[in-house]
């Protein structure tokens, strides 16, 4: 498994601290901890430079103070691996709330408040005292006490004892009396002026049958604050005086909790963050309808939303609809859920709505998938009748009630997903070794299973019989395999295939037609190709149905750059394919999907014309279907189409770095095909090449890139002609022979016949100049490039300029320049998803912090993007010396130990890690 870098957290309730895993960070001396407390306070704003240099000196700050203040800055993002953004209007601190305990104390008093103006006394004593628990003494102890701190500290004091008075008026009104008085004793005597706290401990002196103890005290504070301050006592303590004296103080009647909520007979795992969301919503919406995929978990993080919101509900009532075969039923089970005994002569609609009234209840409909509108119609009369009513309804599409909140369901996340793994295994073996081997087939496992917990759950009960890797070889067949032997439990919970009919068997025949067609979609679709493939209609008329599909939880949809783009999860994936071969469409329905795929990619290449970012950001979201459709073709099709898809896919291999994997098919394909027509053949002849040369291999380049070459100048290709003499370009470049390499170089820029073939030109003679150390020459022909780019609008093109540049300068000691032209150039990489340049430039960031005097920062940076080579089978090119010059140098200066332990903890990072280290070398 992939570690994730651990979150930094931040602790300004008591002495200034930083952590993560656990593990305080130093943080240097009082400056450098106030000024993280002066941007944490501001966390998200900028903060004026000047500003900050007023509050770190008090008013006199020395002549070099701003240049102190960048050191200073440049030691907290370094240690705290965050980002400090620095802009004309000073430094601001990217720190999410959450992450701070001031945020978090806040937030929780805020709810505990809320939740205390509503009456639900048992919540707000439960956020106010987690609130409380976050102080660790003074705030921000141990920086300055003066000026922006000085108040921020005050602010956050004041509201300390606040949120203190409103948790003991919640603990008071649930009835604790006698447990408080010591600590009220404790809190009058270091706050005598607070009368809130003097009422808090009369009230719970009389209530502990203490009633002399209880007026003493109001003499006590009425003496206090006559003798202090001239005053005497408020109203509402001279009131409280008079009730205790009167025997007519209030008795206290802590709220019941009444439900009938299904105990839980196993326990629940992770869905924190949805647990939270749920609970969110639910005080917000009257109806939130928990929406989701068959086996997704809807009933159980209901049901443990529903017991984790007892606090703020007196009474819950579970319904469950499942086992209601009839419309009309519906209204019946809700009534009998809420003990209304019905009556003939008035609508049972009437009769709910009169039990519940006003009261504050919690109403928890379970499967309403399949009486939606019964279940809607009910809901429509009831909540405008029952004004603190709230509905928790599950179902695998939204009820269509008004005011309804529909909330999909996800699967669980990885983490989460292994943990109901274990859980349940070790319910049926609990001598499950659980070591570093295991721990990586259950993620394969639970990945495979697409995080959905019935379907882990039903994988996990075959541990008793099954090794962890025989379970993860069978979900080839899942539907057959997950199969349980309770016989108790739910039918559409004891086999994987059941949850999934139980959906499909509510869709009209188009739908579960459209469903099964659409499982040959290996990596998502679009409308249109929906239309296309799945009905061969036009996209009006499949809209409605595929609406139905996402709305049934069976298709997810997801917006990407202002278009929807939808797909299946592969559990749903496999059940459509299962129907499909049922339906005995299979195989006319792959070959619809392959045609389409040719047709589509072929429309991307010539609309992009040369542009190679527009082409990739068009074509890459199609690289699992381009791949199913080229096996159809390899199995199915002719050796023409084989080679008419690899030609139109292997710069995906190359964009993703799969050099290996792209080769392979290449390689099949030509072998297929060898005598096709040369016009067929040269294309996957150039593209093995490309792949070739990137993957490392140089004589396999130059082959099959003269070999393409010939069949090019036979056919009077021009711009066959100019791709293939590129990668031998390439090959030269590689192998020092740099006369070649310009004089390829200058034949493609006589080819050629675009604007985007001349800036390649620019850009590869550049190369040549770059490797011959003419430094000047290849800057100005990188300039070249990136100028033509621009005129184009590719942005690929200008990040591969500013990339290479980059490069160039920091080989030439210009190492603030070159991080300028990188940082701008690798955001683009990341999104492009070129693996290539992305771990260059995370090497030649690591180059950069070694030449900044970091070396064990360039270990780890060098050590991760290793990992990312080491995935595509690819080592350094001879063109890219700095890194490991780097390498070498880190090495002998840091120490065995040392070298070590970074080289690990680079091995460990996260892609999206690595990035964020690098990306804060090249802003440092």
């Amino acid at each position: 498994m992939g570690s994730q870098t651990a979150a930094t957290e931040f602790r300004v309730l008591g002495p200034i601290e930083a952590t993560r895993a656990g593990a305080s960070l130093p943080l240097g001396g009082p400056r450098q901890r106030a000024l993280l407390a002066l941007l944490l306070i501001e966390a998200g704003r900028p903060v004026a430079s000047d500003r900050l240099a007023e509050e770190l000196w008090q008013g006199r700050p020395p002549a070099g103070a701003q240049t102190t203040l960048r050191s200073y800055v440049s030691r907290l993002r370094s240690v705290l691996e965050v980002t400090v953004a620095i802009g004309p209007s000073g430094y601001a601190l990217d720190v999410p709330p959450e992450q701070v305990d001031a945020a978090r104390f806040e937030r929780l008093v805020e709810e505990g408040r809320a939740a205390l103006a509503r009456r639900a006394p048992r919540r707000a004593a439960e956020r106010l005292g987690a609130a409380l628990a976050l102080w660790r003494g003074a705030p921000f102890a141990g920086v300055h006490d003066e000026g922006a701190l000085r108040l921020a500290a005050e602010r956050l004091t004041e509201l300390r004892l606040l949120a203190l008075e409103d948790r003991l008026d919640a603990e008071l009104e649930l009835g604790a009396n006698a447990e408080l008085v010591e600590e009220l004793e404790t809190l009058v005597a270091e706050h005598p002026y607070r009368e809130r706290f003097w009422r808090h401990l009369m009230l719970a002196l009389y209530r502990a049958q203490r009633q002399a103890d209880a007026l003493d005290a109001y003499q006590r504070a009425r003496a206090i604050l006559h003798d202090d301050l001239g005053l005497e006592p408020g109203n509402e303590l001279r009131a409280l005086e008079q009730a205790i004296l009167q025997h007519e103080v209030p008795p206290v009647r802590p709220p019941e909790e009444r439900h009938n909520l299904p105990a839980p007979l196993s326990s629940f795992v992770g869905r924190e963050v949805e647990l939270a969301e749920v609970e969110r919503l639910l005080a917000e919406a009257r109806l939130l309808t928990l929406t989701g995929v068959g086996g997704v978990g809807k009933t159980r993080l209901a049901l443990e939303a529903a017991r984790r919101g007892l606090p703020d509900f007196p009474e819950a009532v579970f319904v469950d609809l499942s086992s209601v075969s009839r419309a009309e039923s519906v209204a019946s089970r809700v009534a009998a859920g809420l003990a209304v005994r019905e009556q003939t002569d008035v609508q049972l609609e009437q009769q709910i709505a009169g039990r519940i009234g006003s009261s504050r209840l919690l109403l928890v409909l379970d499967n309403c998938e399949h009486v939606r509108e019964a279940a809607s119609t009910l809901l429509a009369s009831v909540l405008p009748l029952c004004p603190e009513l709230h509905v928790l309804a599950t179902s695998r599409e939204f009820l269509g009630c008004e005011g309804e909140t529909a909330y999909p369901v996800p699967p669980l996340e990885a983490a989460d997903a292994v943990d109901l793994f274990l859980a349940r295994a070790r319910a049926v073996r609990p001598r499950l070794v659980d070591d570093g081997r295991a721990r990586d087939t259950v993620v394969a496992i639970c990945s495979d299973l697409d995080g959905l917990p019935l379907a882990i759950e039903l994988a996990a009960a075959r541990v008793r019989a099954l090794a962890l890797d025989e379970i993860a070889t069978r979900l080839a067949d899942r539907f057959q395999f997950l199969v349980s032997w309770r016989r108790l439990s739910p039918a559409r919970h004891r086999t994987l295939e059941r949850a999934m009919d139980w959906s499909y068997e509510l869709l009209s025949p188009t739908e579960q037609a459209l469903l099964a067609r659409l499982s040959v979609f290996a990596g998502g679709f679009t409308l249109a190709s929906a239309a296309a493939v799945a009905l061969e209609a036009n996209e009006d008329e499949t809209l409605p149905h595929l609406e139905r599909l996402v709305d049934a939880s069976l298709i997810i949809a997801e917006e990407h750059e202002g278009a929807m783009r939808y797909r299946l999860l592969e559990t749903v994936r496999q059940y459509g394919a299962q129907r499909l071969r049922e339906r005995d469409e299979l195989e006319n329905v792959r070959r619809r999907h392959a045609q389409y795929l040719a047709d589509l990619l072929l429309r991307r290449k010539v609309e992009a014309a040369g542009h190679h970012g527009r082409w990739i950001e068009t074509t890459r979201a199609e690289y699992d279907n381009a791949v199913a459709a080229l096996g159809w073709s390899r199995d199915e099709g002719t050796a023409d189409d084989q080679l008419r898809l690899v030609d139109l896919i292997w710069r995906l291999w190359w964009v993703r770095g799969e050099f290996a994997e792209g080769r392979r098919w290449l390689e099949s394909a030509l072998e297929r095909g060898a005598d096709a027509d040369a016009r067929l053949r040269a294309p996957a002849l150039k593209g093995a090449a490309g792949l070739a040369w990137a993957h490392g291999d140089n004589d396999s380049a130059e082959q099959l890139a003269g070999e393409a070459r010939s069949l090019y100048l036979a056919a009077g290709d021009v711009d066959g002609e100019a791709g293939s003499t590129i990668i031998l370009g390439h090959v030269a470049i590689n192998r020092g022979r740099y006369d070649d390499a310009r004089r390829y170089f200058e034949r493609v820029r006589l080819l050629a016949l675009q604007p985007v073939d001349s800036a390649l030109a620019a850009l590869n003679l550049g190369s040549v100049a770059h490797m011959a150390g003419n430094i000047a020459e290849a800057e100005r022909h990188y300039a070249e490039a990136r100028e033509y780019y621009a005129s184009l609008g590719d942005r690929y093109g200008v990040a591969l300029s500013r990339h290479l540049s980059g490069i160039l300068v920091a080989e030439a000691g210009r190492y603030d320049e070159a991080a300028a032209r990188l940082r701008e150039a690798l955001p683009v990489f990341v999104d492009l998803g070129f693996a290539q340049y992305t771990w260059q430039g995370v090497e030649t960031a690591a180059a950069i912090a070694h030449a900044r005097g970091d070396s064990l920062e360039c270990v780890r940076l060098l050590s991760a993007a290793g990992r990312l080579r080491e995935s595509a089978g690819t080592v350094l090119a001879p063109w890219e010396r700095m890194p490991a010059r780097a390498w070498a140098a880190a090495q002998a200066e840091v120490g065995e130990a040392a070298f070590a332990t970074a080289w690990e903890e680079g091995r460990a990072l996260t892609k999206e890690a690595a990035l964020e280290r690098a990306l804060r070398v090249l802003q440092s």
